[in-house]
């Protein structure tokens, strides 16, 4: 019984973990960053990397996506055992 619930933080703590974006941007060094932080290094007032920025965008929700569709059967689970009859 335990484990849809499991299953269901274990991803929300992924997509939380992953979308941490304030707390590397002003907590890193310059050698080591996550990638939402290095995304935003190619913005610029005359930057061209617009194929470049969209293509970064797709592999970065790549593997939420993946871990999402993995554990979905849980997801749904355990947000309907959670649900009042009335």
């Amino acid at each position: 019984m335990v484990r849809p619930g499991l299953m269901a933080t274990s991803v929300f703590t992924f997509v939380f973990a992953w979308n941490d974006f304030l707390f590397a941007l002003v907590l890193t060094r310059t050698e080591v960053i996550t990638f939402p932080v290095m995304l935003t290094h190619y913005f610029g007032g005359q930057s061209n990397f617009r194929v470049k920025i969209a293509a970064m965008s797709v592999l970065g929700t790549l593997p939420i996506f993946v871990a999402v569709s993995v554990m979905q059967r849980y997801l749904v689970r355990c947000i309907s055992l959670g649900a009042v009859k009335g």
